[in-house]
Order: C-alpha cells, then sequence, then structure tokens
C-alpha cells in the first residue's frame, strides 16, 4: 500500500531557517555586500584618522606642506566622501538584488522555489529583507561615519553643511530602502537583468535629484527682507549694495526682488544698479549722483530672501525620511496588489 503526503501537509521551515537558506542563494548579494563595507570602513577610518592628525592650524601641515596643499586635500576628502555615500548603498539593489529576482523569474527557477511549500509572498520576502537588512547597514555607516568621523574635523566649514543634506543618514536610509523596493518592483515587471538595472539606476538618480531641489520646501520657511540699497557704515553720503539679510548658517534657496510689494527681473535691478553705482579705490559701490534716475528706482526696491535656518537642518532630514518610508509603502502596496495576480 503506498501512501502519497499531500503539499498542505509537508512541514514547512521556519522564517529563519528559510532566510539563511535564502541568503545562501543569494551569494553575490552578501559577497557585493561586504566588499562595499571593506570599502567603507577603510575609507571612513582613512578619512578620520588623516582629519584628525591634522589640523590647518598645526605646526606640521603650515611648515611642511602648507595650507593651500592641506585644504586641497580636505576638498578631495570632502568629495569622495560625498561620492561613497551617495554611491555605495544604491549598489545592492542596482547590481545584485534587481537582476537576481529578474533572472529566477526569466529562467522559471522562482516557480520551482513555490513548488518548495513557498508562497510568492514569502519568495519575495526571502530576496528582500536580506537587502533591506544590508542596505539599511551599509547607510547608517555611511551616513553616520561623515556625520561624527569626518565633518567635525573639516576646517573651514560652518555647521550645518547644507550642500550635504542628501547624505546624512536618516535621508540615505530612507531613499535606499526606497530604491531596494523600486528595485524588486522593476524586476518582476521587466524580468530582464540588464534593463532593470539601468532602469532602476535611472529611478535612483531621479530621486536624489527631486530630493535635493524638495528638501528646503518640507518646512515653513524663514523670509528677511531688507532695503536693497543702504548707507554706508562710516555715514558718509554714499550708498552701497546691502549684504543678505539672512542668519549665519542659514540655507538660502529663494532670492527676490521687489519693487512696491511686486517682483521684478534680476536683470532689470542689474542694469540699473550699473548705471546708479560704480566702484572706488575702496572697492565700494558709491553712488554716481543723487539725481541719477536709476538710484532712484534702485532705492525704492526691497531685496527679500526665502531660507531654512540652521535649526531645521535635522527636523528637515527627518521629514524627508518620512517622506521616503511613505513612498516605499506605497510600493509595498504596488507589489502585493501586483504578485495576486502574477502567473509564474
Amino acid at each position: 500500500m503506498t501512501t502519497t503526503t499531500s503539499q498542505s501537509n509537508t512541514i514547512r521551515p521556519s522564517l529563519a531557517r528559510q532566510l539563511r537558506g535564502a541568503l545562501s542563494l543569494e551569494s553575490r548579494l552578501l559577497r557585493l555586500y561586504l566588499v562595499l563595507l571593506t570599502v567603507e570602513v577603510i575609507w571612513w577610518g582613512f578619512a578620520w584618522l588623516y582629519l584628525r592628525g591634522l589640523s590647518p592650524t598645526s605646526y606640521a601641515v603650515l611648515s611642511n606642506v602648507g595650507p593651500g596643499v592641506y585644504m586641497g586635500t580636505v576638498a578631495r576628502i570632502q568629495e569622495i566622501s560625498d561620492a561613497l555615500i551617495m554611491v555605495t548603498p544604491p549598489l545592492l539593489a542596482i547590481l545584485s538584488l534587481a537582476p537576481s529576482i529578474a533572472q529566477q523569474l526569466n529562467d522559471k527557477s522562482a516557480s520551482f522555489s513555490l513548488t518548495q511549500t513557498l508562497t510568492k509572498f514569502r519568495w519575495l520576502t526571502l530576496r528582500l529583507v536580506p537587502a533591506l537588512a544590508m542596505g539599511a547597514v551599509l547607510s547608517l555607516v555611511s551616513g553616520l561615519a561623515y556625520t561624527f568621523l569626518v565633518a567635525p574635523h573639516l576646517p573651514g566649514s560652518l555647521p550645518p553643511d547644507w550642500a550635504y543634506f542628501m547624505v546624512t543618514a536618516p535621508v540615505v536610509v530612507g531613499a535606499t530602502i526606497l530604491l531596494t523596493l523600486i528595485a524588486a518592483f522593476l524586476a518582476i515587471l521587466i524580468r530582464k537583468s540588464l534593463t532593470t538595472s539601468v532602469v532602476t539606476l535611472i529611478i535612483y538618480l531621479v530621486i536624489v535629484s527631486v530630493g535635493t531641489g524638495l528638501y528646503p520646501h518640507l518646512l515653513p520657511a524663514s523670509t528677511a527682507t531688507t532695503p536693497y540699497l543702504s548707507p554706508h557704515l562710516d555715514a558718509k553720503p554714499t550708498q552701497v549694495i546691502s549684504p543678505g539679510p539672512a542668519p549665519l548658517n542659514s540655507n538660502v534657496f529663494g532670492e527676490t526682488y521687489l519693487l512696491r510689494g511686486e517682483s521684478i527681473p534680476f536683470q532689470r535691478v542689474m542694469n540699473a544698479t550699473s548705471k546708479c553705482l560704480r566702484p572706488n579705490n575702496s572697492g565700494l559701490m558709491r553712488e554716481n549722483s543723487p539725481n541719477n534716475p536709476a538710484c532712484e528706482f534702485l532705492r525704492s526696491v526691497t531685496y527679500r530672501l526665502e531660507y531654512q535656518p540652521a535649526s531645521n537642518y535635522y527636523p528637515l532630514a527627518w521629514v524627508m525620511f518620512g517622506l521616503l518610508v511613505s513612498l516605499s509603502a506605497l510600493v509595498c502596496i504596488g507589489i502585493a496588489l501586483y504578485l495576486r495576480r502574477l502567473q509564474l
């Protein structure tokens, strides 16, 4: 008498055991992660030791290599650090996760996995969880290393460093999570490894570009206005262009010239300035003639700045993180809805 065992009665391995098995199958993901993590650790260690051991005021720097050479090296360290943070975490999704899922769908190995007591949702989860965990850890290492090991030792930089907003830990982690989920969704839709990687890369560049332009508007901005012309500090009867009214360390992202409350073109202001003011021997801009019509026009112009104060630097990072996580949740919903009708 032959006894058959149905699939429903088969003992299903635990999720932890299945995760270990999935990770062993995704050996390319693990190898790439270890390589990238090693590169990160070596670079941040070198950058910290260099910046900590040599300051721009130290006798060794000024006497041996000179401040100009030192500052050039520091600028390169900043550039490499920025590139490393922006490039390293997404590589897991672009070069490993997306091609792996696409290949498994294309060569039908995913269909074979589903006959081994796996549902479609669990099959995808087993590939997403390791990639999400590794990407988040790599992003944290990058963002925290820059924030605490490199940024405090950068001479002449005024915190917060607005130019590197997109490499703060919350933002880079959120972007990595979103890109990983997008990569998985694209792999399911396209099922071509190379095409999926290229499209994922393009979407990542769009995320960075849009995020960089969007973040100043995520919290209410502050404004500051001042007359375009203001009296010179020595109380002489001269006029000079007013300095910017924004507080120190703020991030200015909007400049407007107003005439009686209405915005006017920048070129019109510059043309009037060239007619009204001319440089003197001290380099200041002196009024050319008290009765000059261009000067009369400029006295009615107001200069307005829109800016984010320094106190909003980290709140903006967490708001951006929340936005990226919300978008990630929408991608998860899209994956779930599509998987229900996906035929493997």
